[in-house]
């Protein structure tokens, strides 16, 4: 069997939903093996299959949105009101300020980017003209 980042998400999440208790040592044996293995340049991956497979197993999307300034209690709720009619299903929705954001959000739902920022679309404008 080929061992991939999905294979060590798999596992480790049926380990852990087998023996809850003991998940610190599951995650603990999870990284000595990936580091035997000589995988850890896939530990960013295996953490992104983590995530899928959990909410996968859930049905739950996960939603990360980036703004470039902190958002009132009113905006959030504007934000996730606009995406309830968009996403089906429940949702849990994480937020980030990066300053360099000259403006909008960028929005990620389950691992696919959608970005709605300035910055995005000068960069989009600048490869379109230099290219």
């Amino acid at each position: 069997m080929k061992i991939s980042p999905r294979y060590y998400a798999k596992q480790l999440i049926s380990d852990v939903l087998r023996q809850p208790a003991n998940k610190d040592k599951i995650i603990d044996c999870l990284w000595q093996q990936v580091l035997k293995n000589k995988h850890f340049v896939w530990r960013k991956r295996i953490v992104q299959e983590v995530n899928d497979v959990w909410h996968s197993l859930t049905q739950e999307h996960q939603i990360l949105i980036t703004t470039g300034r902190e958002l009132n209690t009113q905006e959030q709720k504007g934000l996730v009101s606009s995406l309830k009619k968009s996403v089906p299903g429940e949702f849990t929705v994480e937020w980030q300020v990066k300053p360099h954001l000259l403006g909008g959000v960028v929005v990620v739902i389950d691992g696919e980017r959608f970005d709605f920022s300035v910055k995005g679309k000068l960069d989009k404008l600048y490869y379109q003209l230099t290219n």
